[in-house]
């Protein structure tokens, strides 16, 4: 499915100047080093230097340390800017805060720098020692009123555990392959990254359009990780054109990342593209995983999860469904008590006499006017928790798509169906 960009022009130009001191940058005559990029038969890539070649082999410096790669799998190299001369440039223009230096170590670790990731987390814990997120991003966790490594917290534990808990080294050659994949991914991730910075998020439309006709080419799997990362982290046009992208790849990873958008996407319309495709991918492992989220205890996972279900139409969801049609919870109310002004109505309620002094007994209800106005909103109010029912209408339309039925919110009602219909 395909967002319409109309309704986002607005906040397409308000990107307008930094979209334009952006190109002004990369416009600079500023010399920029160049690294190779080796474009691969699958249809990935890795960036770096080659260091080395023989008549079979390059030997390439990358972000993730040297790869080998047999000629014979390159179809060309290019040349492109460095991401060490990039990370070079956002280092110069760092500024000496915690906060700074967090968002470079974030750059770094999306690019695949991970030696310089690592210098920058410890320059934010040095420039403020109780900067939570480059702690955790360390792997520090808090002891009491400290910090401790928990490297050597778990070190510890599988010491204690002895040395046999440790499992067995990796053989190289799956090291190697691991490094390549690495590597290949780390070129995918500032190729997509690239793409929407520089076309994506442009406000001129055949630029977009030019954006998403590569987004939409790419066909290597390898790219899936870095595809889902770096695009909903976008705009919703964005995040919709991911689900698009997405809906290509036939892989595990594409229809894990799909059934999480499904929970995950605030906007209506680029969620129900991603649960209109997992509903075409019809793969059994996603109705499970959408029964957990009826019960993870956050509300709009919930309600989600049951639109989820209700669209794949996922009859084994039923009872799950019935014990989350509605559900108690206590709510505190405000009270104004009638007892004192009870009083009232008991004195000016009296009989009506007539001028002939002749008592006619009329019956009278005396009320008060103003039992909710502002003249005595907190005054003598009390605050009380009592029991209200919540209806989810949104669990309700799930089971009307899956069964057919409707019993509104009686959950006593959808049970004795069911039981009927499919457990007889």
């Amino acid at each position: 499915m395909r967002l319409p960009l109309a309704g986002y022009q607005s906040y397409c130009w308000g990107r307008v100047g930094r979209w334009a001191a952006a190109a002004a940058i990369l416009l600079a005559p500023i010399p920029i080093a160049m690294s190779d990029v080796l474009y691969l038969r699958n249809g990935g890539s890795v960036e770096g230097e080659i260091v080395e070649t023989d008549a079979t082999s390059f030997k390439v410096r990358t972000v993730v340390g040297a790869v080998t790669l047999a000629k014979n799998d390159v179809t060309r190299i290019e040349k492109s800017p460095s991401p060490f001369a990039e990370y070079e440039q956002r280092r110069k223009a760092l500024r000496r805060t915690a906060r700074d230096h967090m968002d470079l170590a974030a750059w770094c670790a999306e690019t695949g720098l991970a030696s310089e990731r690592s210098l920058h987390l410890r320059s934010a814990i040095e420039l403020d020692p109780d900067f939570e997120p480059a702690r955790r991003a360390l792997g520090f966790v808090r002891v009491g009123g400290f910090w401790a490594e928990g490297r050597k917290v778990v070190a510890r534990q599988e010491g204690a555990a002895g040395p046999d808990s440790k499992g067995p080294p990796k053989a190289d050659s799956q090291a190697e392959q691991q490094k390549l994949i690495d590597a290949v991914r780390a070129s995918w991730t500032r190729r997509i990254r690239a793409i929407r910075n520089s076309l994506l998020e442009s406000p001129i439309g055949r630029t977009v359009e030019d954006g998403r006709r590569r987004i939409l080419a790419i066909s290597d799997p390898l790219a899936i990780g870095p595809m889902s990362r770096v695009l909903s982290q976008g705009d919703p046009p964005i995040r919709a054109l991911l689900v698009e992208a997405l809906s290509a790849f036939a892989e595990d990873e594409a229809s894990m990342n799909i059934a999480i958008l499904g929970l995950l996407e605030p906007i209506k319309q680029v969620r129900e593209a991603a649960l209109d495709e997992i509903a075409r991918r019809n793969d059994p492992r996603t109705i499970p995983q959408y029964r957990k989220a009826l019960k993870a205890g956050n509300e709009t996972v919930l309600l989600r999860a049951a639109d989820g279900l209700g669209r794949i139409k996922a009859l084994e969801a039923v009872p799950d469904l019935i014990d989350v049609l509605t559900r108690q919870r206590m709510k505190v109310v405000e009270r104004y008590p009638n007892t004192f002004f009870s009083g009232f109505r008991a004195v000016y309620g009296i009989p009506v006499r007539s001028q002939g002094g002749v008592t006619i007994q009329v019956a009278n209800y005396p009320r008060i006017g103003m039992p909710d106005s502002r003249l005595h909103r907190g005054l003598m109010v009390q605050r009380v928790a009592q029991k209200v029912t919540v209806y989810r209408t949104e669990v309700r339309e799930a089971l009307r798509q899956i069964t057919g039925q409707d019993f509104g919110f009686d959950r006593d009602e959808w049970r004795r169906w069911y039981k009927r219909e499919y457990r007889s």
